[in-house]
């Protein structure tokens, strides 16, 4: 099964924007969403790992198809701490509070299956496995 990260369809200037701590405009984030859609649709079957923090972008990746989505549950701090000790990625814990402002929780209607992130990483798996088999 292929991966694809949604990070490596951001164009260099966008990936320059984000490392100097500047949040990416929905207008963009609408684009750069419509090539990871199309780049998912290429690689089917796929896991396709991407922030759609709304319910705009969650909507521009379901012509995937028959996609199961699945949220990563995690509190501010923890995500803060994990931002903070990452190394060599453009985005940093000075955009948290802007993806935190645009972020959407699922509607009812929305079928997202909400798993807690927090958790050690194969427990993680090993529930979303069980949740969409």
């Amino acid at each position: 099964m292929a991966f694809v990260d949604a990070d490596d369809y951001h164009s260099p200037q966008a990936k320059q924007q984000m490392r100097s701590g500047d949040p990416l405009s929905d207008t963009y984030r609408v684009q750069w969403l419509s090539r990871v859609a199309d780049a998912a649709t290429n690689a089917r079957p796929c896991v396709l790992a991407c922030s759609a923090l709304g319910r705009r972008h969650r909507d521009i990746l379901s012509c995937v198809g028959d996609a199961e989505v699945v949220l990563l549950d995690v509190n501010a701090s923890e995500l803060a701490r994990r931002l903070a000790s990452r190394q060599g990625h453009f985005a940093g814990p000075a955009l948290l509070s802007s993806q935190l402002a645009v972020f959407e929780a699922p509607g009812p209607d929305e079928r997202v299956l909400v798993v807690d992130g927090s958790a050690p990483l194969q427990e993680c798996v090993a529930r979303i496995v069980r949740l969409t088999s």
